[in-house]
């Protein structure tokens, strides 16, 4: 409670905890199982809503993160419920703001103005975004470092230490060394084209790490990291953005949105030589034949897409492809063959990191019998 009332006056200046304010204040806190950081997010808010209102509109959060994972510990579903709820909050151009400084550790405000702007968030609005974040806790103001404020993204995003992938704005002081070495408009040319490749390479990264657990909000990074890497001529993080999407599609049952994309990504893949997306496209389409009924077709694929990734050593690739060929084998009523390539792809998947699990493109397929 004396963690709601500092944060609560933080956001409204002279806000107290008195006799009228104790019970409800006393009551979020114990829903949301006294975590520090959903009750910061929490208080944030009493700027726009009262202490009741907030406890209400999370309570109907916490309804329908109940459809979710049931097996999540209560904790876990608690704070994800009070991230969900206060990212639901943001105005949209706070939303795409908070997803493109997930490319940093920490940052400077000039630092945002540079990487994370373009037609949509100019530079000269970032400041009163970033002033906005601040105040809902999501971003979180660092001491200073030769005398400039320092940011970083608070909330959820603690969570991007886990992930070292989306680390890469370093690339961009260096791309711009670069492009200082071209005279006039080429300089903003470059600059330009290397934040996009940046930019979107790190939103794409960033939506493959977030299709297990939140699919929609990876198609959505998918799509805007998409669009940048197409304008800055990126190839591979292209590739790799329209198989993400081809396969958020195939999940969906999006059966000819995830053709499409998988046609793009192997024209793509195969004129540049990447036999990494061409196999993994290969399997997504050949999932897509799967659920089609057109088992034989999918057989072929996926085969086509352990060629492949046998050709380039990709391990990974071919245990996935294994796994959907065994998914077949059942469709066809044959066990045996179906634990002779779930035996295959054993060894690979024992290869991979410890507590890493990934989301394969092949879905549960209906009406398939038990194994």
């Amino acid at each position: 409670m004396r963690l709601f009332a500092d944060r609560a006056a933080a956001a409204v200046p002279g806000f107290t905890i008195g006799p009228d304010r104790a019970a409800p204040v006393a009551a979020l806190c114990r829903a949301l199982d006294g975590l520090p950081l959903a009750i910061e997010l929490a208080a944030a808010r009493v700027r726009a809503l009262s202490v009741e209102q907030i406890a209400a509109r999370l309570a109907d959060r916490f309804r329908l993160l109940t459809t979710g994972d049931r097996t999540a510990p209560p904790r876990h579903r608690t704070l994800r419920a009070t991230i969900d709820w206060s990212h639901d909050l943001l105005t949209g151009r706070e939303q795409i703001l908070l997803r493109r400084l997930s490319v940093f550790a920490g940052c400077s405000l000039e630092m945002a103005e540079q990487v994370c702007t373009d037609e949509d968030i100019p530079a000269g609005d970032v400041l009163d975004l970033m002033t906005a974040l601040v105040d809902k806790s999501l971003v979180v103001r660092e001491p200073d470092v030769l005398g400039q404020a320092r940011r970083r993204r608070g909330g959820a995003a603690d969570l991007r230490r886990r992930q070292p992938l989306l680390d890469r704005a370093r690339y961009f002081r260096r791309g711009q060394r670069v492009a200082g070495l071209l005279p006039g408009r080429r300089y903003a040319r470059g600059a330009r084209r290397v934040r996009a490749r940046v930019l979107g390479a790190a939103l794409v990264a960033r939506a493959q790490l977030a299709l297990s657990s939140a699919p929609a909000v990876a198609e959505s990074r998918a799509e805007e990291g998409l669009a940048l890497c197409r304008s800055a001529g990126e190839e591979f993080w292209t590739a790799a953005a329209l198989n993400l999407l081809a396969e958020t599609a195939l999940h969906q049952q999006r059966m000819e949105e995830a053709a499409s994309r998988i046609g793009q990504v192997m024209s793509l893949a195969r004129s540049a030589g990447d036999g990494w997306h061409e196999g993994y496209a290969l399997a997504t389409q050949a999932a897509v034949a799967g659920l089609a009924g057109k088992l034989r077709e999918a057989q072929d694929l996926a085969n086509a897409s352990i060629t492949v990734m046998r050709r380039i050593d990709q391990r990974w690739g071919v245990a996935r492809s294994l796994l959907g060929l065994a998914d077949l084998a059942r469709l066809h009523r044959d066990p045996a063959g179906a634990h002779a390539r779930y035996s295959d792809a054993l060894p690979s998947c024992g290869k991979l990191a410890p507590g890493r699990r990934s989301r394969g493109a092949w879905p549960a397929w209906r009406g398939s019998p038990s194994s």
